[in-house]
């Protein structure tokens, strides 16, 4: 995948300040994540959240976040922005590569809020043991997330099936493996990159 390739679909172009796409620092956190568990430590608090975190901060500088990221919540923002797309049908893209409807009218579709309704209920079907200590409150990020980054989240999963992320995520993390087994450095590809995401905190 081409550096133009990556950085449209992950809804920033490569001059963009990539810190700030959650798109991008999920697809981080799931490679340094491959790291740090190929290689754990002998500490009885080998936290792969607490590595990662370090990690983070020595190679680029990112300080541990004072409140939850947008990448906490992927897989739910993901699920909101397939079915808003969804719902719209036919789109075309703007100069930014984002995605717009024309005589859409939107109060026919469903609302943000419903949408991260269904995003969380699909989240806690799915995730065996998830449940937000408000769930309430949750919904209230969600739609706040969303209606900041939707640009970005429908770059993501316009054209592409609802597993496109973790699939091209893995593309790259395959990559990186076979380019670290030659130079002997272990390396462990997470069996979903999306949830990779959740450990950020």
């Amino acid at each position: 995948m081409t550096p133009e390739v990556s950085g449209h679909f992950f809804g920033a172009r490569m001059e963009d300040d990539w810190k700030d796409n959650p798109s991008i620092m999920a697809m981080v956190d799931a490679a340094l994540l491959g790291f740090i568990r190929a290689n754990p430590t002998n500490s009885k608090t080998d936290d792969p959240g607490v590595r990662l975190r370090s990690a983070k901060k020595a190679l680029f500088g990112i300080p541990p976040p004072s409140g939850k990221p947008v990448a906490l919540d992927i897989p739910e923002l993901i699920t909101m922005a397939q079915k808003y797309a969804d719902e719209r049908g036919p789109y075309e893209v703007d100069e930014r590569y984002v995605p717009f409807w024309l005589h859409i009218d939107d109060t026919a579709c469903t609302s943000v809020t419903e949408l991260a309704r269904i995003a969380l209920t699909r989240r806690e079907q799915q995730d065996n043991g998830y449940r937000p200590h408000n769930r309430d409150e949750k919904i209230r990020n969600l739609v706040n997330k969303f209606n900041d980054q939707r640009d970005g989240l429908l770059r993501l999963v316009v054209g592409w099936g609802p597993r496109a992320h973790d699939d091209v995520v893995n593309m790259n993390l395959r990559e990186i493996k076979n380019l670290l087994v030659i130079l002997g450095i272990p390396f462990e590809n997470p069996s979903l990159p999306s949830r990779d995401a959740n450990t950020l905190n």
